[in-house]
């Protein structure tokens, strides 16, 4: 094992933390790219939502009083 691997596992990135600062692309490690992948775009898409729901529910505020 890898000092670098050694380090990552022990801190709990044995899976995301090494294949991304090792660059992993083939091999068992890389078999969790998609995964990283995956919840990277599931992350995006939550903060795109959330925003235009702030936008959404700001705009519909009856709290602009234009007296």
């Amino acid at each position: 094992m890898t000092p670098l691997c050694a380090v990552a596992a022990a801190r709990g990135f044995a899976g995301w933390g090494v294949t991304i600062l090792g660059g992993f692309t083939v091999g068992k490690l890389a078999a969790i790219l998609p995964h990283i992948i995956i919840t990277i775009a599931l992350m995006g898409l939550s903060v795109w939502a959330a925003f235009w729901g702030l936008i959404a529910l700001n705009s519909k505020s009856p709290n602009n009083s234009s007296t």
